[in-house]
Parts: C-alpha cells; sequence; structure tokens
C-alpha cells in the first residue's frame, strides 16, 4: 500500500507564511509590552498612529499580533475588575490592506471591517440596530460610499483642507461633518456598546485599535488610498492605528501617486499620519537559534543534522522569521528526496554535508550558480582555506577566481565548519543537482555565469614545483616551479609593446596601427610565433614550454577541462556556444583552471615555445582551441601545431616565467 511505503522514510515537516507564534524568541513580547501600555494608558490622548517600520519578514505581522494579545488581556482585566484608574479597555480590528487592495471602496471595507470583527468579538448585533435607529436610520454604508467617492476624485493628500479651502465644492461639507458624527457614534460603540453619552469622553471609557497590515505589499497608488482613508479618523477621539510597514517602500509609493503636486514631500506628509514610528531591530543570531531549535524543529532537534550548525545557519540565513522558514522548508525537502532515492542509505550522500551544501546554496546565491556549472570549486575553496598558513591573506594568496568568494568570511567560516567536501567531481555534484528542485532562481538553459571582469594586467600565477597527469594517458611527470599570465595577452596589452618597443609588425586586422573598436580587452590575434617571442622578451619573460602551459590549464591530477572532467559548453568560448569570435579575457569565470588561468581552452589557441619535431624548429606546438574549436578540441590535452610565420585570427599567447627552461622530467 502506498502509505506504508510512504511511512518507510521520515516525515517531512513543512512550515507555512503565517505569522509565527514565537514572539519570546526574537525578544518581541518586551516590545509588545511596551505598546500596549502606550494605546492602554488613559493618559496618552487619542487620536493616535503607531508605525511599525521593518523589511520583508521581518516580523512586523508577529509583533502587531503580539501587541493585540497583550492589549485584549489589559481588556479583559479592565472589564472583570469594572474598570482600572490608568489603563482603558481596547476593542481591536485587524485590517489586511493587501487583502482589500483591489476593493475600489477602501474606506466602505474598512468600516465593514470594524464592525463585522465587533459583532464577532461578542458585542450585541441588536445594539448596532439600536443604535442605527437612534440616529434616526443612519445609512452608514451610504456616508463611507459618498466620502470614499470624495477622496478619489479630489486627488490631494490633504482631503479636509482642500475642502475648506475650495469655494467650488463647499457643498460637500455638510457630508464630512455628517462623517465625522458617524465615526464618533462608531468607534463609541465598538469601545462599549453604546450610544455615546454627550458628558463621557471617548478616551476615557476605552479605545477602537486598529490593526493595519501589509499595507507595503499594496499597489503604489492603494498606498496612498489606505492611508487617506486613515487621515479621516486622524482628528476623531478614541481611535489609535498600529500600522505595519516598510517606510521606505510606503513613502515611495507616496511620492509617486502626488509626483504631479509641486514641492509635495513625502517624509512631511509621513510625519503627519504617524506620532510614533518603532523601527523593528534586527533579530539577533541566538534568537533565531532558539527559534529552530525549539518552533521549526522541536521535538526532531535531536536526530536533525542541522543542529550541528544552528550557529552557521543563524550567522548566514537572513535573519527573519519568514527567509528561516522558507530554508527550513528546503532543507525538508532535499533531505527527503535524498531518502526516497537511496542515496543517504547507499553512503552515496553524507547527510551533514547535505545540510553544510544547503545552507551554502540557500545563503550564497552567487556561489550556488557558479557551482552549479563547476562542482569542484567547492573543492577548490576548500583547498585554499585550509592550506592557508597563518600569516597569509586568504584572499591574496589564494587563485585569482577563488578570491571574491573567500572574501566573504560568513562564506569561509561555512567551508570550514564540520565535514570537508569529497574533493570528486561526480560525488560533488550530487549535492550540487539535488539542490536544483529547490533553489528560489534557476539558472536558465543557455544562460552564462560570467563573473566580475578579470582586469587588463591581472598578473601571472604560481605554479609550485612537482608532478602532474600529461597527455591524454596521464603520464605522471615533474615540472620546477613556473609563473604564467592569468589571462592570454590582449590587443591593449599588445598595442602597449608597439608603442614602446617600435617593433614593425602589428598583428594582421590591425588598422592604422590600432585593434579594432570594442576589442581592447579581447585576446590579441593575428601574431606569428616570432611577434609573440618579441613581445614576451619586451615584457621579461618567455613562451611557456608546452608541459608548462599543460600543467596550468589541468592542474596535477590530470583534468580533462580546466574546470573538471565534465565538459559544459557555457565554461568556454567555444563552437558549440556559438559566438563566433573572440571574447574578452577572463570573461568565464567558471572556465578557470584551479591555479587561477582564464581561457586556457577555447577563445583562442596559443603558442608555446615547444617544437614539434626534435630537428625543425620552425613549427610549435599550439594549445587550448579556439572559438571555433568543437568540445574535442578544447580539453587540456588538445594540441595541434603552426609554422612560426603563421598568423590566424584564432591564435594568440599568453607568457610564462622562471629560471628554468620549462624542460620536464619523466
Amino acid at each position: 500500500m502506498l502509505i506504508n511505503t510512504l511511512k518507510r522514510t521520515k516525515r517531512i515537516r513543512i512550515h507555512n507564511d503565517s505569522p509565527t507564534d514565537g514572539a519570546h524568541h526574537f525578544g518581541f513580547s518586551v516590545y509588545a509590552e511596551t505598546f500596549a501600555k502606550i494605546v492602554a494608558d488613559r493618559a496618552n490622548r487619542t487620536p493616535l498612529t503607531i508605525a511599525i517600520n521593518g523589511a520583508w519578514g521581518s516580523g512586523k505581522t508577529t509583533l502587531m499580533r503580539t501587541i493585540r494579545e497583550k492589549l485584549n488581556e489589559i481588556s479583559s482585566e479592565v472589564d472583570t475588575e469594572g474598570g482600572d484608574n490608568v489603563f482603558r479597555r481596547s476593542r481591536s480590528v485587524w485590517f489586511n490592506a493587501w487583502k482589500y487592495s483591489n476593493r475600489d471602496a477602501i474606506l466602505v471595507v474598512l468600516i465593514e471591517e470594524i464592525v463585522s470583527q465587533i459583532v464577532a468579538d461578542g458585542f450585541p448585533e441588536h445594539r448596532l440596530t439600536a443604535m442605527r435607529r437612534h440616529e434616526g436610520g443612519l445609512d452608514w454604508a451610504s456616508i463611507s460610499r459618498a466620502m470614499d467617492e470624495l477622496v478619489t476624485k479630489s486627488g490631494t493628500p490633504d482631503l479636509k483642507r482642500f475642502l475648506e479651502n475650495d469655494s467650488a465644492i463647499t457643498k460637500n461639507i455638510p457630508l464630512l461633518r455628517e462623517f465625522e458624527h458617524f465615526l464618533d457614534r462608531l468607534i463609541t460603540w465598538c469601545v462599549t456598546g453604546q450610544p455615546p453619552r454627550k458628558a463621557e469622553s471617548t478616551d476615557a471609557s476605552g479605545v477602537l485599535t486598529v490593526f493595519i497590515d501589509d499595507l507595503d505589499r499594496c499597489q503604489p497608488d492603494r498606498v496612498a488610498r489606505v492611508l487617506e482613508t486613515i487621515k479621516l479618523f486622524m482628528d476623531r477621539p478614541g481611535c489609535v492605528f498600529v500600522i505595519g510597514m516598510d517606510s521606505e517602500i510606503v513613502e515611495k509609493a507616496v511620492k509617486a501617486k502626488y509626483a504631479d503636486i509641486e514641492g509635495f514631500d513625502e517624509h512631511a506628509y509621513m510625519d503627519k499620519i504617524i506620532q510614533v514610528q518603532f523601527n523593528l531591530p534586527p533579530i539577533r543570531a541566538e534568537h533565531i537559534q532558539s527559534f529552530i531549535r525549539e518552533d521549526l524543529l522541536g521535538t526532531q532537534a535531536k536526530d536533525n543534522p542541522l543542529s550541528k550548525y544552528l550557529e552557521v545557519v543563524a550567522e548566514t540565513v537572513r535573519r527573519n522569521p519568514r527567509t528561516v522558514k522558507r530554508f527550513m522548508n528546503t532543507f525538508s525537502i532535499q533531505r527527503s528526496l535524498a531518502e526516497s532515492q537511496g542515496l543517504l542509505e547507499n553512503g552515496v550522500m553524507d547527510e551533514d554535508l547535505l545540510a553544510k551544501w544547503i545552507i551554502l546554496s540557500f545563503a550564497f546565491e552567487d556561489l550556488t550558480h557558479r557551482v552549479l556549472q563547476r562542482p569542484l570549486l567547492l573543492a577548490e575553496m576548500q583547498d585554499a582555506i585550509f592550506a592557508r598558513n597563518d600569516g597569509d591573506n586568504l584572499p591574496t594568496s589564494a587563485p585569482p577566481h577563488l578570491r571574491e568568494f573567500l572574501e566573504d568570511p560568513a562564506l569561509v567560516g561555512v567551508l570550514r565548519q564540520g565535514k570537508p567536501f569529497p574533493a570528486d567531481e561526480e560525488a560533488l555534484a550530487v549535492y550540487v543537482h539535488l539542490s536544483e528542485s529547490t533553489r528560489h532562481r534557476r539558472l536558465s538553459e543557455g544562460e552564462e555565469t560570467a563573473g566580475a571582469y578579470v582586469e587588463e594586467g591581472a598578473g601571472m600565477v604560481r605554479v609550485d614545483a612537482g608532478r602532474f597527469l600529461m597527455g591524454e594517458v596521464k603520464k605522471s611527470v615533474s615540472l620546477e616551479t613556473f609563473e604564467i599570465d592569468i589571462t592570454p595577452v590582449t590587443n591593449n596589452q599588445y598595442k602597449k609593446f608597439l608603442d614602446d618597443s617600435g617593433y614593425p609588425h602589428p598583428p594582421d586586422g590591425w588598422r592604422e596601427g590600432t585593434y579594432l573598436p570594442g576589442r581592447a580587452e579581447h585576446p590579441v590575434v593575428g601574431v606569428s610565433w616570432d611577434d609573440a617571442d618579441a613581445y614576451a622578451r619586451w615584457a621579461g619573460k618567455r613562451l611557456p614550454a608546452e608541459a608548462e602551459w599543460e600543467k596550468a590549464a589541468r592542474g596535477p591530477n590530470g583534468r580533462l577541462y580546466p574546470w573538471g572532467n565534465v565538459f559544459n559548453r557555457y565554461n568556454c568560448n567555444n563552437k558549440e556556444l556559438g559566438h563566433h569570435t573572440t571574447t574578452e579575457v577572463g570573461h568565464f569565470h567558471n572556465g578557470a583552471s584551479q591555479y587561477g588561468c582564464y581561457d586556457m581552452v577555447g577563445n583562442v589557441w596559443e603558442w608555446t615555445g615547444t617544437d614539434v619535431f626534435p630537428d625543425n624548429s620552425e613549427v610549435k606546438v599550439i594549445r587550448g582551441g579556439s572559438w571555433s574549436s568543437p568540445r574535442e578540441g578544447v580539453t587540456c590535452f588538445a594540441r595541434d601545431y603552426a609554422r612560426n610565420s603563421e598568423r590566424r585570427r584564432d591564435l594568440g599567447f599568453r607568457c610564462c616565467r622562471s629560471n628554468k627552461s620549462g624542460e620536464f622530467v619523466v
């Protein structure tokens, strides 16, 4: 039976987007008590507007709900004791601005919500009917709708001043007064359940607190409509608004709405509405750990591998409850997929490393894009981290293609934590490709993952002495230490050589002694071996021996491609990618070798200093393939030859430097 089959694997615990009940984890209880005290204190006059300001998912709704709970608790105690000389009752209403943002009459909807929620809270509906009769059959819905239409038509951020100063529409003043009379009756009924008595102050008997949530999720024009609706309550005693919003988003929306009004100041506009603003502080890392351990993991915490990484998760995953929930859901799904496929049981995948990879893929999106195209990047970063001496600066001592990631201490901290990832490409790919099913943004087919441009004069990298596997048969050979250029020589670099040295032979294809527009950082082509050799001598370098070139391209362990053993057409400029010409050097960051050399395969073939025939120095080995090469032509062991005098549009070079000639020993 299917149920029995499903029970063989662990249950999948998924957390929805409802505001969390664990406000105590985030220190929200203290904040909530403070604002409940402000609202409930008889000494604080109304109307009053409080703004709870915070970014998406930061816990605004959770805090507002906690404030509401505290107010309800105070009101219950006040009613039980028959009153209190310090605190007053508060009847609360929750209004989701985003939920109703497509309704034309915002004011009408707000009034309907106030009435329906107060009735639902136990206030006798017959008293509402009696009060309507007491007011002479007052049609509240019609008044609200008429006022809402007036707000819409006015197009002004200050309706009341507009009404009072424009003689053409003074006929609407009676409507405004009637609406204010209606609000006073409505607020009093909500607080006491009775029609107002002239001698009684609404503030003394209690307040109506309206919580407005998700204002910043509304369309810009609707944000302004909601705020204008609130302003209609602004001079009526007994009313408190608590608004949850991202103030930056709301102010931008207001500014866009009233952009045609000369001198309009969105900050001053908001200042007139809001008397108290509270900027929700960032949630502390230890609070996130407590939230995950007690609320999200619960009884599963002991057996969950994430328990080992709670400190890392709290520091790297964005600190808001919504993002943390999404992270936990991602882990639950990926772990279940791995279990269902038998990857955990048969040892193909380690559960601790799965947890570690999910943290990396969730918190470091740029890294995830790169690792998808180049799984061995993880192993290379680990090697750089653990090989560092205490006095070394990690980013500057690492290969160039790793530096942008190793500058992030949080990322380095995750990689240092727990078990290291395997150095095998296939083993790494199991983790990387499993995570694609739940990633927030998936890499589109055909999308290149180019990194930051490698600047001209990026320098050379050191390749230490030692053995490496050379050729298609991977023969072990030994080389002395040498340095090699990070990129092929560019047009711009070659132009400086010509200008400085007076060398008489510009490359084929140049016009009037210079390269084509827009090609400054493309590799120079159309140069003979003698031209390349002349440049190298001018630069105090030499052309690399074939063996040096190959070791710099494939590393000590004989990779098929600079990035690993699996071909990826998006990692180099080759025929299958279809550029049909050269590209800027360093464009394909995922194509760098493990030493940090770019464009070792694809883009242009490169001259070496190695003769094809022992007794003929006029024919040289060329390596690397070019933009016109198919996949089999861009392996690290692919080689061809060219006569020294040839000048081809797919042939360039890079330079090398050492104390030796580049000869290798078998």
